[in-house]
């Protein structure tokens, strides 16, 4: 891989040994491809040459038509598709240690970070194929209430890295899918599995007649109210989610805030490692 000063010199190259009006070049190739990165070639030119200078007028020069733009989004989300099906059986033959509502939330926010550019192929290679959960204390808040929320963010967190402010990046510049195929997220069964996250102190018992709560700020506010139930596979902890109290459904933009609320939330009380 060529280091920063190195790029622009290999361009130079080619270029200067280009006849404009043969369109031949001193190196006897029919066509010259280079094949790279433009967004990255042109933040490296405007930290090379800084960032009132045109880069559009430099990078012309070398290529004949247009920039051909390489786009595998199609075939990432195939993948990511393919792989969460594969963990889905996984869990219907109890061969994992996650649920399928789990599954199916990393599911949703890993296409969000695929439209949005956060994860690549590579990363889906390493970190998401062989998705494992071992240890079992996570999706356990306070002790005695299990979250699949807590457990979706664990897992994106691991997924990127281990790194809370990498994490909070990733839902503030996450996006729908343009892809209708792959853009049948439910916002709102996301916010009701995560919602419960952004509660400081969720009591023992929960009477869901009286156990209300809010979110919100200038812009938007969410009521919602507790759901706590006895799980049949492990009756040590009780099984804990939302439901939302107003009819308004969860928008895009209101669904990242909730994620970036409730990874601070975690982070603070220690649970993301």
């Amino acid at each position: 891989m060529a280091i920063p000063g190195c790029i622009f010199q290999l361009l130079n190259i080619f270029s200067a040994h280009i006849d404009r009006g043969e369109g031949t070049n001193k190196f006897g190739f029919d066509k010259i491809i280079f094949v790279c990165d433009v967004t990255n070639i042109r933040n490296i030119f405007a930290a090379k040459y800084g960032q009132n200078t045109d880069f559009n007028g430099y990078i012309d020069k070398f290529y004949s038509s247009i920039i051909f733009n390489f786009n595998n989004k199609t075939a990432i989300f195939r993948y990511v598709e393919k792989i969460m099906d594969e963990n889905r059986y996984k869990c219907k033959n109890k061969q994992s240690n996650f649920y399928i509502t789990e599954i199916s939330g990393i599911n949703d926010i890993l296409y969000l970070f695929v439209e949005g550019n956060i994860i690549n192929l590579r990363q889906i290679l390493t970190n998401v194929k062989n998705l494992k959960n071992n240890n079992q204390e996570i999706g356990i808040i306070d002790g005695y209430h299990y979250s699949s929320g807590y457990t979706i963010i664990w897992t994106c967190f691991k997924i990127l890295g281990g790194q809370k402010d990498v994490l909070v990046n990733a839902f503030e510049k996450a996006i729908l899918p343009s892809d209708d195929k792959f853009n049948n997220i439910n916002l709102n069964g996301i916010a009701s599995l995560i919602l419960p996250l952004t509660v400081d102190n969720i009591p023992l018992e929960i009477d869901e007649n009286k156990s209300f709560f809010f979110i919100g700020n200038g812009s938007f506010s969410i009521e919602f109210k507790l759901q706590n139930k006895e799980r049949y596979f492990d009756m040590r902890y009780k099984w804990i989610s939302a439901q939302l109290t107003s009819s308004t459904p969860i928008s895009f933009n209101v669904l990242q805030l909730i994620l970036i609320e409730a990874v601070n939330k975690l982070y603070r009380k220690g649970l993301l490692y």
